[in-house]
């Protein structure tokens, strides 16, 4: 499976009620832990978004196979909620395979910040499911130095280093934003989401397909009548309606939907998204997203809009040329 070319690429492979993994391999990080696929193991980092089974599932098999060709324990960052749960499940299946699989689990909490890296951070903020969830930006630092240092040599900066002058201005940038399920009141709490509109890349969850917005959640499922948005919210996912409303705040260079339901084509939901999410070429806002993928199982898709008609013929006058 290739990455989706967002910038930084991604690997996503989801299916609502399934499975569901998101992982950037340049940041060491991965999201959520519902499939352990293609390099997904590699990745030392796991921040799972919420208990539920679609989404937490191959965590023993991640930390397993990850022992199994010698590396080391991943760390599984997790709502706190969660760690007692999964410490019982991980001691269960080392009894039943009769050796110890080591997994270094962590609680966290909205507002958690966890450094990966000199140049890489995650931070967690609080979503709106149907369980306590959380969701998670990947920020790059960067470093550069003040204006008033530039052209100073080397020995001189070292030496304000030394006294504990702050010679740097440091600069979070958000690259990667991954929802989970969040349902739409966590887009319309701009204090939350702000990170997660402006991130380079956002992955969000939609588990919604249907030119009659038939959205599929857990064990319900709802067509497209005036009740569909309000069971979406209930159920603590997003209807695909209330995210098309809402793209004019998407400044991202690129965003990732996901978590379809697999009684549905990777074609049909392809076009569906493209006729609702894709606006028309004179539209303002047309570059408000600049790209819009789709990922479905192991596959993803780049929206592009149909070509636009051919212009009409041009029709012959019958009046005599002017001379």
């Amino acid at each position: 499976m290739d990455a989706i070319p967002t910038d930084p690429p991604v690997h996503v492979h989801s299916i609502a009620g399934k499975a569901s993994c998101c992982y950037v391999d340049s940041m060491n990080v991965a999201f959520d832990m519902g499939v352990n696929f293609v390099k997904s193991v590699v990745q030392d980092h796991v921040f799972i978004s919420h208990g539920h089974i679609d989404h937490i599932q191959a965590l023993p098999a991640h930390a397993a196979e990850r022992q199994l060709t010698g590396m080391k324990p991943a760390t599984y960052y997790m709502p706190s909620h969660l760690v007692p749960h999964m410490q019982q499940i991980m001691v269960s299946y080392s009894k039943m395979q009769e050796s110890d699989i080591a997994a270094v689990l962590v609680g966290v909490d909205a507002g958690s910040i966890v450094h990966i890296s000199p140049k890489v951070a995650v931070k967690a903020f609080a979503t709106a499911h149907r369980v306590a969830s959380l969701g998670y930006v990947a920020y790059s630092i960067s470093k550069t130095l003040k204006g008033e240092f530039v052209g100073l040599p080397g020995r001189e900066l070292g030496t304000l280093r030394k006294q504990n002058v702050v010679l740097e201005d440091i600069t979070w940038v958000p690259s990667v934003a991954y929802t989970g399920d969040t349902c739409i009141e966590f887009f319309d709490q701009h204090d939350r989401c702000a990170d997660f509109l402006r991130a380079a890349v956002l992955v969000t969850e939609v588990p919604i397909s249907g030119d009659l917005a038939l959205t599929v959640c857990a064990k319900c499922t709802f067509l497209g009548d005036t009740s569909a948005e309000s069971k979406a919210d209930e159920t603590g996912h997003l209807h695909l309606n209330q995210l098309a409303r809402r793209m004019h705040r998407f400044v991202n260079s690129s965003l990732v939907l996901t978590h379809f339901s697999a009684r549905y084509s990777f074609q049909y939901i392809q076009d569906t998204l493209t006729r609702q999410l894709l606006p028309p070429p004179h539209d303002a806002n047309d570059e408000a997203v600049r790209r819009i993928f789709m990922a479905y199982g192991d596959r993803w898709a780049a929206l592009t809009r149909p070509p636009s008609p051919p212009a009409p013929p041009a029709v012959a006058s019958d009046k005599p040329t002017q001379s």
